[in-house]
């Protein structure tokens, strides 16, 4: 199998340097060829470019200022100067101006230039690796920040949570009462809901990992009650929230996680409905095999390649600023704490399809999973737009 070939530009308003530097090069090299800086810049909008060979003395910019504006906009690109004179001046002003890689001599060989494009292509490729590294440094920090940050709001929140004496009032002073008890039901449950999250963000905080406790339930049971306490949320269509029961299996998890894991799927599918004229959203629970599947099902715009791509990113979100992006983390550890998988489907005007998959009984310790491709799919019915 042939290597992959790497792209790099060559600029030089002399179209026999042009073939004389493909003729030498072509068959290590995806040349491109400019010989201008307009039409040079036009490559760097269709192409990925690691590596800038530019003549220095050209007619409409010379090949510092194309570099120097090449560094500001595509700054991994390595940047060379070809040129026929011994001009300092020229130098200082590419080694200050266009942070260039180095300085090819007229007239060049090729067992001279050819190790300096391959050291080149190697910059650029430790530019990349480093611009990378930098990157999860920060968000390891901001990760950091975040940590200490949620556990004061934690702790803050849990103060406010005074609730309960008045829900024992209700339901002891109103047994009688129907609605008041169905109210207070509901209540305590956005109660126990809430201090189970403030819980997991201490955790989190203090970098615990802890095990929650399971116990046998009717998930089915489990899944009404989300989907019933979902449908309650003003960005819930109501009227295009559905659910399909196909199974009523009796699974060993911890109720309240999943019934939050239902909760912010939910909620994410609504809040990708808001522009659909009749926004639907179908939650299905039924068996697969030997574990059981849950899914969660709108017909909004869908995700393109690179959102399916972050999906399972913290902090990555598709909601602008009104989103965090950490509600699918958290979704993704409660399932990965259950032994489960969370996966997605979707593309660009086709909705969105995020299946939770739990076996009925959960290894003690579960590895972390996460999948954000196209994933083998249950038999899901298309939801029309």
């Amino acid at each position: 199998m042939e290597p992959i070939k790497r792209n790099l530009l060559y600029v030089d308003d002399q179209p026999e340097n042009l073939i004389v530097f493909r003729a030498a090069f072509e068959e290590h090299f995806e040349i491109f060829e400019a010989s201008s800086a307009a039409e040079a810049l036009e490559h760097f909008d269709s192409h990925e470019i690691p590596v800038l060979l530019a003549d220095q003395r050209m007619p409409d910019m010379t090949g510092v200022e194309l570099c120097e504006f090449v560094r500001r906009e595509h700054p991994h690109t390595v940047r060379m100067i070809l040129t026929g004179y011994i001009d300092t001046d020229a130098m200082m002003n590419a080694i200050n101006l266009g942070h260039v890689y180095g300085f090819v001599t007229k007239p060049w060989n090729r067992e001279t230039l050819a190790p300096m494009l391959l050291r080149g292509f190697e910059a650029y490729d430790l530019a990349l690796a480093n611009h990378a590294l930098s990157e999860r440094l920060e968000h390891a920090e901001r990760c950091a920040a975040l940590g200490q940050c949620a556990a004061r709001i934690a702790h803050e929140m849990r103060n406010q949570l005074f609730v309960l004496p008045l829900l024992e009032f209700i339901e002891t002073n109103y047994a009688g009462h129907e609605e008041l008890g169905e109210l207070a039901r509901i209540a305590r449950q956005t109660h126990d809901r809430l201090n189970e999250l403030l819980d997991d963000v201490r955790s989190f905080a203090r970098k615990e990992d802890e095990t929650c406790r399971k116990s046998p339930v009717n998930l089915a049971q489990v899944v009404r009650e989300a989907v019933s306490l979902a449908s309650m949320h003003p960005s819930v269509p109501k009227q295009g929230l559905k659910l399909q029961v196909q199974a009523e299996p009796t699974v060993v998890c911890h109720a309240i996680r999943i019934q939050q894991v239902i909760f912010n799927l939910v909620r994410n599918a609504a809040d990708a409905l808001k522009a659909q004229p009749c926004p639907k959203i179908l939650v299905t629970l039924a068996e697969d095999g030997d574990r059981i599947s849950l899914s969660v099902q709108d017909n909004g715009p869908g995700l393109d390649p690179a959102q399916l791509e972050r999906v399972g990113e913290a902090f990555f979100t598709t909601k602008g600023g009104e989103g965090t992006g950490l509600g699918l983390d958290i979704c993704r550890r409660i399932v990965s704490g259950h032994g489960g998988t969370l996966t997605c489907q979707s593309q660009p005007g086709q909705g969105a399809t995020f299946i939770v998959r739990l076996p009925r009984t959960p290894p003690a310790a579960a590895a972390e999973r996460w999948t954000s491709r196209q994933a083998a799919a249950v038999p899901i019915q298309r939801l029309e737009p």
